[in-house]
């Protein structure tokens, strides 16, 4: 099995471990004898399955807990077949390269298998010693096959190595974070229950529930016809537009019913011809509103500024797990940035991140406020692919100051297109942001 893409690796092991502890047994299609990571992932379950069952509470932490450990173990067999991988395009460019090119890799050839290999899996000493009597062409093919052999023995050596040291520790793992994952959820609600405001802006900003009233304002653009009519007087036609002056109407105007025509006559919706200036754009520009996507992705930005410190913090945690949640449980992309002096970030579109969610809340910059990197980091994660007209929420106490002309530029524009961006402050201190956002929640602790 090849180990390429650790986030794909990790859902694809959340789905086996789900069916496993189901039904007992390893879906279609996978094998343990070919996937050395199946071993720990089945003796995950067979050791958790009846915690799992216990409740839907610790069943959804246990299969939590055993997709980010597997994850971690997925990513470290993604480096090592990454590594493994550009030896063997090592090997198969020397195999290629005529005679004289291998002359001029033999060098780096020689330094990497004496540095990653024994004479017992390589004996490079013994195809030395045949260069001065045999054919060097024979020989090279002979050391490339062995070679070859040997990198593809190690992979699958180290891939063992790795699952026998860490599959009790793996076991064990899943339920310490099982349990701290219990505790978290249960503050979380605890929270949550205290300040209703949090389970508010869960359902709103997550767009839980599906309302099909919700728009976004979609542009169109027209580009109008520049052929001539006769109506036209000799004039250039540059435009189409409506009105009631009946020397430049559209031929179809003239054949609809007397009293449709009278009435479109008086309230000027004729279509007639118009003229206007060589600098005019050739083009209208026309908003339809649209749908709006009922569960697109989330943006959370976290003030963890000294301001934030105490309660207001712990809101400001609770607010984002239940966003988290909700975006894992409906597999949504959703981006964190933390900031305060400085902004970091992390992308919970990858499965192997929802893991270190704790990690990255908990290692956070202090000092002052600053609101401008982290507006710019919403901006770029908006302009990709996956954020495309997300929702954006800012937890903070909003002290900072508002966004330089191009950024407030760059946020009107994604509005335009549909993007809202929010609040939540903590506290009630007067802002910059009241006319810039799209809607600001405030909260204060009890």
């Amino acid at each position: 099995m090849e180990y390429t893409d650790a986030d794909a690796l990790t859902r694809h092991y959340a789905e086996v471990f789900d069916f496993y502890l189901e039904e007992r047994k390893l879906p279609p299609g996978t094998d343990a004898a070919t996937d050395p990571l199946l071993e720990p992932l089945t003796e995950i379950a067979d050791d958790y399955r009846n915690v799992a069952e216990s409740g839907a509470e610790m069943g959804e932490a246990i299969r939590s807990a055993a997709s980010a450990v597997m994850g971690e173990l997925a990513g470290q067999f993604v480096a090592l077949d990454a590594e493994a991988a550009s030896e063997l395009d090592l090997i198969d460019q020397f195999e290629s390269a005529p005679l004289e090119g291998k002359r001029a890799m033999w060098q780096q050839v020689k330094s990497t298998i004496e540095q990653g290999y024994s004479v017992l899996d390589v004996n490079l000493p013994g195809y030395i010693a045949q260069f001065a009597t045999e054919d060097r062409e024979a020989v090279f093919a002979a050391l490339i096959g062995d070679w070859r052999d040997a990198c593809r023995a190690k992979i699958d050596r180290l891939r063992r190595s790795i699952i026998s040291s860490q599959k009790q520790q793996a076991r064990m793992e899943v339920g310490s974070l099982a349990l701290a994952d219990v505790e978290t959820r249960r503050a979380t609600a605890a929270l949550a229950a205290r300040y209703p405001v949090i389970d508010e802006i869960a359902r709103e900003i997550g767009r839980s529930r599906n309302s099909p009233t919700q728009t976004v304002d979609s542009v169109f653009y027209r580009f109008l016809p520049s052929s001539v009519s006769r109506n036209d007087s000799g004039k250039e036609i540059d435009a189409v537009v409506t009105g009631n002056d009946v020397s430049r109407l559209l031929p179809a105007e003239l054949s609809m019913p007397d009293d449709v025509f009278d009435h479109k006559f008086v309230a000027r919706q004729l279509q007639q011809f118009d003229s206007r200036s060589p600098n005019t754009p050739r083009r209208t520009e026309e908003h339809r509103p649209a749908p709006r996507l009922s569960r697109g992705p989330i943006i959370v930005a976290v003030d963890t500024s000294a301001s934030m410190y105490g309660v207001f913090m712990e809101i400001a945690f609770a607010a984002v797990r239940q966003l988290v949640a909700i975006a894992a449980a409906e597999h949504r992309p959703c981006f964190l940035i933390s900031f305060a002096v400085r902004a970091r970030t992390i992308d919970l579109a990858s499965p192997r991140n929802r893991s270190r969610l704790n990690d990255f809340l908990n290692e956070h910059y202090t000092g002052g406020t600053s609101g401008e990197q982290m507006l710019s980091k919403a901006i770029e994660a908006l302009a990709t692919d996956t954020y495309e007209m997300a929702d954006v929420l800012i937890i903070s106490d909003l002290q900072f100051d508002a966004p330089v002309p191009a950024t407030l530029a760059a946020i009107r524009r994604e509005q335009n297109l549909g993007t809202r961006f929010h609040a939540l402050q903590t506290g009630f201190s007067p802002h910059l942001y009241k006319n810039i956002l799209n809607r600001i929640w405030q909260i204060q602790p009890k």
